[in-house]
């Protein structure tokens, strides 16, 4: 498992060029697990309980949907910047993108 001070995950799927870039806030706190993660049925990238990340989404047209426990925290001028707070969540977060005035696109 190699620590990371910020990923880029790629969100093609969703809308072409969407990137989802997360930043660790403390060192040692953010993983990427690309080699490996269906060895153990693992998320590829994960979070550590207890930690803050900052996250922007590459398009403002997108932004990331409520998922409970107040672990998406959207700024408040820009909901396509923001905070991600896992506090004791543990196990596969998936987090819901929408296009900003429009139903659910997909499930991250």
């Amino acid at each position: 498992m190699k620590s990371e001070e910020e990923v880029n995950i790629n969100l093609d799927h969703i809308s072409a060029g969407l990137k989802l870039i997360i930043a660790a806030r403390q060192r040692e706190s953010l993983f990427d697990v690309a080699d490996y993660p269906e060895i153990n049925n693992e998320a590829r990238y994960q979070l550590k309980e207890g930690c803050f990340y900052d996250y922007e989404l590459s398009d403002d047209k997108f932004q990331l949907g409520d998922v409970g426990e107040n672990i998406v925290q959207p700024h408040k001028r820009n909901n396509r910047f923001g905070t991600l707070a896992p506090n004791i969540f543990a196990g596969t977060l998936e987090i819901p993108v929408f296009e900003k005035n429009c139903e659910l696109i997909k499930q991250n």
